[in-house]
């Protein structure tokens, strides 16, 4: 039996209504047979790994405002302009189709569509139907072979790899050739007879540097150039660590099951976290457990270094800037760190 509305077989429709007890708490209107289903079949109808699934999703949705997201500000300029993609179309079965030009941009092209099927993975199962994968780069079946084992066998098989042969064929049995522009074989134009249609899929491209986030100058030889707290359990700061030292950045946890995040910009520092037991005293080094493994993070400049715990007993934890590798230069790193309550 498929999993599907219609085609459960009997101990598939015991399994949904154990979940639909065991996330009561979970659901609203919305949340029908349909939305259940997807997340028993991504763990193959085990309640207890479909329950844990789901319980991750919801805080990852409080975490990041996700049913907030259409109620607050339009997406900035740079996204709309720079972020490649865009909707084409429907398939032969009325299903949305999704163009992304990974060619066209520069972002880390490789990393991104790991993070874009981790995110499928984890967070919208049995959402994908299929994606197409065309003109792939010599590299990518090493890439594959790397990302393979941590998708599930499903969403793994709806992934179709093509080199530059073969793939049109494949792509117009799928996709109607009114619905697909002719650059990738179909037969849509733009008004202008652009046949990659940029006004519908945006073609990416070398940001501009003047959307790149950057440093405010220090000033006086402080250590700390700004540090403002923007609400909400949040601190940004610009620092400057000097060479052959480290800066501990702490925050101070009352509740266990806290979320701590950061986000950071800059130089390559050793960045770690660790945990301070609350009667330390002023001794910081004394008395820390290690929670996040201090590693060099290196070529920060454009892309952010990001990151989050599960803050598991109350204290201080440190977020620790390194830069006693470095004997002649200091070290500019600009951060954001945002503490949130239990879910």
């Amino acid at each position: 039996m498929s999993g599907h509305i219609g085609d459960l077989s009997p101990k598939q429709e015991v399994a949904l209504q154990q979940f639909k007890g065991a996330v009561r708490d979970l659901l609203n209107d919305k949340h029908d047979d349909r939305y259940l289903l997807r997340w028993l079949r991504a763990r193959d109808f085990n309640v207890n790994k479909a329950e844990q699934m789901l319980r991750e999703h919801m805080k990852w949705r409080k975490q990041y405002g996700a049913d907030d997201i259409l109620s607050g500000p339009d997406s900035p300029e740079v996204l709309r302009k720079y972020y490649p993609g865009g909707m084409i179309g429907h398939d032969r079965e009325g299903h949305p189709v999704w163009l992304i030009p990974f060619g066209g941009c520069d972002l880390k092209v490789l990393d991104f569509l790991t993070d874009l099927m981790s995110t499928f993975e984890a967070h919208y199962p049995e959402r994908l139907k299929k994606a197409f994968v065309v003109n792939a780069p010599r590299i990518f079946p090493m890439f594959w072979r790397l990302v393979r084992p941590f998708l599930s066998e499903a969403t793994a098989n709806k992934l179709h790899l093509y080199g530059r042969e073969g793939w049109k064929e494949d792509l117009l049995a799928e996709i109607p050739a009114d619905q697909l522009p002719v650059f990738w074989g179909g037969t849509m134009t733009d008004p202008d007879g652009n046949t990659r249609c940029p006004s519908v899929v945006v073609d990416g491209g070398e940001v501009p540097q003047k959307y790149y986030r950057s440093f405010s100058k220090p000033s006086g030889g402080c250590i700390t150039a700004f540090q403002e707290d923007v609400g909400h359990g949040t601190l940004s700061a610009f620092v400057v660590v000097d060479r052959q030292s480290s800066l501990d950045v702490p925050v101070k946890v009352d509740k266990e099951g806290s979320q701590l995040t950061w986000e950071f910009f800059g130089e390559d520092v050793i960045f770690g976290v660790f945990y301070q037991e609350e009667d330390a005293g002023e001794q910081v080094n004394d008395n820390v457990t290690e929670v996040v493994k201090p590693s060099r993070i290196k070529g920060l400049g454009k892309v952010a270094e990001t990151g989050i715990v599960t803050c598991s007993k109350t204290g201080t934890y440190l977020l620790r800037f390194d830069n006693s590798f470095s004997w002649l230069t200091s070290k500019k790193i600009s951060y954001c760190v945002r503490l949130t309550g239990p879910s």
